[in-house]
């Protein structure tokens, strides 16, 4: 099932999904413009790999999360569970 613009919204719009969800996508962004990172961004290609890793990480999380989130009840919970 594709994610698009419209189910992502959906998801952070939902009242019902709690904010600690919600949160990993603030934390994601607010690293990426951090000038304080694991790998300084000073250092080509290498600190910028870090910043697409965190990225990377949270998006691939967040995917399963809308998926199960626009799923039918019985198909959401078996969506997560495979997905860990």
């Amino acid at each position: 099932m594709r994610v698009g613009f419209r189910q992502t919204l959906a998801y952070f719009r939902d009242r019902q999904v709690p904010w600690l969800q919600k949160l990993p996508a603030l934390l994601a962004i607010l690293y990426v413009i951090s000038p304080v990172d694991l790998i300084p961004d000073a250092i080509p290609i290498l600190g910028w790999l870090d910043d697409l890793g965190v990225v990377s990480a949270v998006a691939a999380w967040y995917l399963a999360r809308i998926r199960a989130h626009g799923a039918p009840p019985e198909q959401g919970a078996t969506a997560l569970e495979k997905r860990g």
